[in-house]
This record gives C-alpha cells, sequence and structure tokens, in this order.
C-alpha cells in the first residue's frame, strides 16, 4: 500500500462487515476427504451452514475467507486504537507532518527542552500561537523547523 488508508475506504471496510450475523467459528471442511471442493462453514447453534463451496485448487482461498471473518473485525479494532493513539500524542519525530497552511507570516518559533528528554517546537502563525510538536531530538525539531519556515515564505 503507497497511499494511507482514506477515511471512506475505512467506512466502506467497516460497512461490509457482517456484524453479530454469522458470528461464530468459520472452518474449512473437505466432504470428500482429502480431495475435492473446499466448503467454508459457518458452526452455528443449529448445525453447520455451508458459506461457500471452492474446486479443490482453492483450498486456499477457503481458508483466507475463513480467517478473514475473524481477523477483519481484529484489524478494524487495531486502526481504531492506533488512531486514538496518534491523536492522543499529538505531532512527534515526524509522525504528523507539518499541517497544511497557507503560507503565513511565521514567527516567535522556539526550541525548547522538555522535562521528558525530548524537545518541542513552539511557533506562531498570523500572530497566534499554533499547537506545539514534540520530537525525541534537537536534530529532528531543527529539521522540522526548517521545513516550517520553507513553508511559510523562507523567512521568520
Amino acid at each position: 500500500m503507497t497511499a494511507p488508508l482514506s477515511e471512506e475506504r475505512l467506512a466502506e471496510i467497516q460497512s461490509l462487515h457482517l456484524g453479530c450475523w454469522y458470528s461464530g467459528e468459520w472452518i474449512v471442511k473437505h466432504p470428500h476427504g482429502s480431495t475435492g471442493p473446499a466448503q467454508v462453514v459457518h458452526v452455528g447453534g443449529f448445525g453447520d451452514t455451508v458459506l461457500a463451496e471452492l474446486p479443490d485448487f482453492a483450498a486456499d482461498i477457503a481458508v483466507f475467507f475463513a480467517d478473514a471473518h475473524e481477523a477483519v473485525p481484529e484489524l478494524l479494532a487495531e486502526v481504531a486504537r492506533l488512531k486514538a493513539v496518534l491523536a492522543a500524542a499529538g505531532p512527534a519525530d515526524g509522525v504528523n507532518d507539518i499541517p497544511p497552511e497557507p503560507p503565513s507570516r511565521l514567527s516567535r518559533v522556539r526550541v525548547v527542552p522538555t522535562n521528558s528528554g525530548g524537545w518541542r517546537v513552539r511557533h506562531r502563525l498570523d500572530g497566534k500561537r499554533k499547537s506545539s510538536c514534540a520530537f525525541s531530538t534537537v536534530d529532528k525539531a531543527d529539521a522540522w523547523v526548517e521545513q516550517l519556515v520553507q513553508r511559510n515564505g523562507g523567512a521568520l
């Protein structure tokens, strides 16, 4: 994947999940022994329900279907968890790039040490204080300041 997953695509994936419908275990069975078609089967309270039957050469696809039933909700939950972590942490070490802003009057750029041993960049655009950004090293903070200055007219 070369581009970040868009919010629209994430919502589409979430909408495709069946929710609690056919919740429970999905397994792969070979009703005719180790050869023949592979079946994706829902193991439920009212007995087994065949959800799909694939030719013997596609048995790996049947396993993928059965595994995806549990893996997709786990991945969606992990995406939500990581988004919450990033939102709480704010920009750090280039994880969140410089926010897109039109060229402005940049002033009062300061790189200050933090109590945790890192560095924080504080600045103003058009006289208003902007949120500060945290970095683990002064070199990373300085590089970010250079990008900020270039993006906003090239001078303080």
